[in-house]
């Protein structure tokens, strides 16, 4: 049998079918009846092909108690050998910051067929999402698909009002009992990266950055969150199932240390836009510029970015 290339249906085209009712407003058929007799390797391509290429960035709501002590080991670059009991640290682990429930395509594919599921859970596993199924319950739910904080492509968001939290948090955490009485370092596993909203730069203004370099050492990015911010809504204690909320590009400016420089360049792509600049008020400009200096830190972003739910 032969089937004309004009009759393979396109990734998009194939889920809508599988996943809408028709409609009287439908003029195309909304089934592809030969589907099943195209050979299994294009099937598969077919399918892989109405999965995303990558997933967006993170956001995940601050929430105090994810520094932790640490002991290093050998195997850490900078485990200190001659005494073995000077190796105390603390990190941030995102972990406890909840699991975000994940929907999309990926979802919407595990739910059409046995085949179409295998190439989805391929893709889950892929891009670092879990599922989670109730196979306890008299009557299953659908499965939840989860995903954990990850500290390469997410953000840890603080809102205004526990912003003083975030900042103390990991000198607080060194007169818990646990740590009393033991010396311990910091530097290199505490938060890279912190969204914020804009109201929270023009309330502290130049103190902000004395604050945000001084206690969270780690600090390499902001993200400058305009309009409403993420709401994850009332969270409980224990494990958190959290909305997915995403950040994009607001088009209104990023600002790139110059090291050699000394100072806070706009990044080239702006540079033939008409961007506002009242989000990087003058005085947080100002007050990481000598701070950045003071602490010899080699790189640093501060970008305008708007918050997505998905």
């Amino acid at each position: 049998m032969s089937i004309s290339r004009h009759n393979i249906p396109t990734p998009s085209n194939l889920l809508s079918s599988l996943s809408l009712p028709p409609t009287k407003a439908m003029t195309t058929p909304q089934t592809f009846s030969h589907f099943t007799s195209l050979p299994a390797e294009l099937r598969n391509q077919i399918w892989r092909d109405t999965l995303p290429a990558r997933i967006g960035h993170g956001l995940y709501p601050y929430r105090k108690g994810c520094i932790c002590p640490r002991w290093l080991t050998p195997d850490d670059l900078d485990y200190y050998a001659p005494d073995p009991e000077n190796n105390l640290t603390i990190e941030f682990r995102g972990r406890g910051l909840g699991l975000a429930e994940f929907g999309g395509t990926g979802v919407k594919l595990w739910g059409v067929c046995r085949e179409a599921r295998s190439i989805a859970l391929g893709w889950v596993r892929e891009v670092g999402i879990g599922v989670r199924t109730s196979t306890k319950m008299k009557t299953p739910r659908p499965p939840l698909f989860l995903k954990a904080f990850d500290a390469q492509r997410d953000t840890v968001y603080v809102p205004e009002d526990q912003w003083e939290t975030f900042i103390c948090e990991p000198l607080e955490r060194a007169f818990e009992p646990d740590m009393v009485g033991q010396s311990h370092s910091v530097g290199g596993r505490l938060v890279q990266s912190v969204a914020v909203p804009v109201a929270l730069l023009k309330r502290y203004g130049s103190d902000l950055a004395t604050e945000m370099l001084d206690m969270q050492c780690d600090l390499r990015e902001v993200l400058v969150v305009l309009g409403e911010g993420p709401d994850w809504g009332k969270q409980d204690g224990g494990e958190r199932v959290l909305p997915r909320w995403e950040y994009e590009d607001a088009r209104q400016g990023k600002y790139v240390w110059n090291y050699t420089r000394k100072m806070f360049l706009l990044d080239a792509k702006y540079l033939s836009r008409s961007v506002r600049k009242d989000w990087f008020p003058r005085d947080v400009n100002e007050g990481m510029r000598l701070e950045l200096e003071r602490a010899d830190v080699k790189s640093f972003e501060v970008r305008a970015v708007v918050a997505v739910r998905r």
